[in-house]
């Protein structure tokens, strides 16, 4: 329940607990271009705000199926406008917040267009273009920043269960079990590029260092 900050040689420098109460499993944390971090707390249903030294700011969301609510947020993505979007996994949607933390809309529901989701896991944003992964379908969809479908990038069973996907120059880093992808998402290409071997381990979420190197 902690954030912990580490320099390049693996040593930590700095941690931050949250709020007063503490943070309730944070679950997935990006920066936005101010270098402010975004963190998801799955168990206690809200966002936290916190400066880029780690000092928190404000959270916002709470337990529900309403509007701003949220049932175990997971993954997180930013526009170009610095709205949050998070993997709403109770909710089986993708809820999206204003960065003060207004609630703007939510989408992925089943429609004459799209099947809905039943379990989102990670989600990036490329060219503003919105890719959410499906997790027990093992497959990628497509929407437009306004929640409209567009696609599949990857059919279901692509994979047998899809946690993370970061934005990497312009591919997605997509986390699968013991192992890390990349995504082409122009040609819908998968490219292996970690193995953990046949060790029962997960790969929660995989991304780039500013060296190229893959954590």
């Amino acid at each position: 329940n902690e954030i912990l900050h580490f320099n390049a040689n693996g040593r930590i420098i700095d941690r931050s607990k949250g709020p007063i109460e503490g943070f309730d499993r944070p679950f997935d944390i990006i920066k936005t271009k101010k270098g402010d971090m975004i963190v998801s707390e799955f168990a206690s249903d809200r966002i936290s705000i916190l400066t880029k030294k780690g000092k928190f700011v404000r959270y916002f969301g709470k337990k529900g199926i309403k509007e701003g609510q949220l049932l175990g947020p997971q993954f997180l993505a930013l526009d170009a406008y610095d709205n949050i979007y998070t993997t709403d996994f109770g909710n089986a949607r993708v809820s999206v917040f204003s960065f003060e933390g207004e609630p703007l809309f939510h989408f992925g529901q089943k429609s004459p267009s799209f099947p809905g989701f039943v379990a989102p896991s990670g989600i990036c944003i490329i060219d503003h273009v919105i890719y959410v992964a499906d997790s027990i379908k093992g497959c990628v969809y497509k929407f437009d920043t306004a929640g409209n479908y567009i696609g599949e990038l990857l059919p279901e069973n692509s994979f047998k269960a899809i946690e993370s996907m970061r934005e990497w120059n312009g591919y997605i880093l997509l986390s699968s079990l013991s192992k890390a992808y990349l995504v082409d998402v122009k040609f819908s290409v998968i490219h292996e590029l970690v193995s953990l071997g046949n060790a029962p381990t997960k790969i929660t979420c995989a991304t780039g260092d500013a060296n190229g190197n893959i954590l």
